[in-house]
């Protein structure tokens, strides 16, 4: 915390990185190397790059968990450092990728982003984050309790309710960090529209794997080797044939459907989610495989057929791990009978030669 801090009634949203060079605590190269954007109030910036660009770390020293090593970062005209966390926090509000629920109810997650919220906020902010169908066909609605990380509800439902969490926030800022990179293609249409009327009317940050969801952005910014690369509409970007064109040509190889949709102009179809009926058992899903009356036998055979590439290294495996134990209590009794014949006075020199080789 600053010794003074600034004292602010109302910070204006907009951001602006000055200079900034980071790098984090023991790393032998720098994270960002003269970063430098400005983002007005009310727009809805997109931040793109290869894995390892940079892009979560530019939300991180948003929100002060480190400073830049030189430079300023700025909100509202004045620079982080002088303002206290919960001024900062108090601004933003962040959709993570992996989104953090915890342990209670469907309320309880709601209202950990505002405290004091009714039963009717935490319904209007559901509703707006395609969350309400969903959660009243809970077993116990919005009192139902979702476990630890929200193992009860599917990916696409914990991210809707983190969308209405930062509904209810409210805060002026809002970062998307990788909010969509974890959901399937039957949620994105939803997920997507919700995040569309969550961004209305806020300063957007937009850090994104799946380049489809930054394709609307008023910019987008290219991060590459620690700088920003390129800037621009995404129209602008693809013409420039330079590295953000470069990603979306590979993320359009990588689809097993077909190219990605490369026109602004297309909008993906609504395709509804699956929800809880109130007759459905209430189970873990997502990552969690059933497998009711599957065997050991029969699981053995079904991973088998998932190994058989690599039969040979398989049997490797198992070999040299064998020989190595061998080798190992071979050393031991090895090592007993050289000791042995030191101190009898008897040959050991093929006893060192075989001891060398078991080593």
């Amino acid at each position: 915390e600053p010794e003074t801090p600034a004292t602010v009634d109302a910070l204006h949203p907009s951001v602006s990185f000055e200079g900034v060079r980071f790098a984090y605590p023991g790393a032998r190269q720098k994270t960002h190397e003269q970063v430098s954007f400005e983002i007005k109030a009310g727009e809805r910036v997109g931040f793109v790059g290869p894995s390892g660009a940079g892009k979560s770390s530019i939300v991180r020293l948003l929100l002060r968990f480190y400073d830049p090593n030189e430079g300023a970062i700025r909100i509202g005209g004045h620079n982080l450092q002088d303002l206290t966390l919960r001024d900062i926090r108090s601004q933003i509000a962040v959709v993570n990728q992996d989104t953090y629920l915890f342990h209670g109810t469907v309320a309880d997650n709601l209202r950990v982003g505002k405290p004091g919220a009714s039963a009717e906020a935490l319904e209007a902010a559901c509703r707006a984050a395609n969350a309400h169908e969903f959660v009243s066909l809970l077993p116990q609605g919005y009192d139902t309790v979702i476990g630890e990380r929200g193992i009860r509800l599917s990916g696409g439902q914990r991210q809707r309710i983190a969308i209405a969490r930062a509904i209810l926030r409210d805060a002026p800022i809002l970062v998307l960090d990788e909010a969509l990179s974890a959901v399937d293609a039957a949620n994105e249409s939803i997920i997507q529209e919700a995040l569309d009327r969550l961004m209305r009317g806020r300063t957007t940050l937009i850090f994104a794997h799946r380049l489809s969801s930054i394709i609307d952005a008023d910019r987008i910014l290219v991060l590459d080797g620690g700088a920003i690369a390129e800037e621009g509409t995404h129209t602008d970007l693809m013409s420039q044939n330079g590295v953000y064109h470069r990603l979306m040509s590979a993320q359009a190889s990588e689809r097993s459907t077909g190219a990605i949709d490369l026109d602004a102009s297309l909008k993906p179809k609504r395709v509804e989610a699956s929800t809880f009926s109130e007759a459905a058992e209430f189970v873990p899903t997502d990552a969690i495989v059933k497998a009711e009356g599957l065997g050991w036998m029969a699981a053995a055979l079904e991973l088998l057929k998932y190994i058989k590439p690599y039969k040979g290294r398989l049997a490797m495996t198992f070999g040299f791990g064998v020989t190595r134990v061998i080798a190992y209590i071979g050393i031991g009794v090895v090592s007993a009978l050289a000791v042995r014949a030191v101190k009898t006075g008897e040959p050991f020199l093929d006893l060192l030669i075989f001891l060398a080789v078991l080593a």
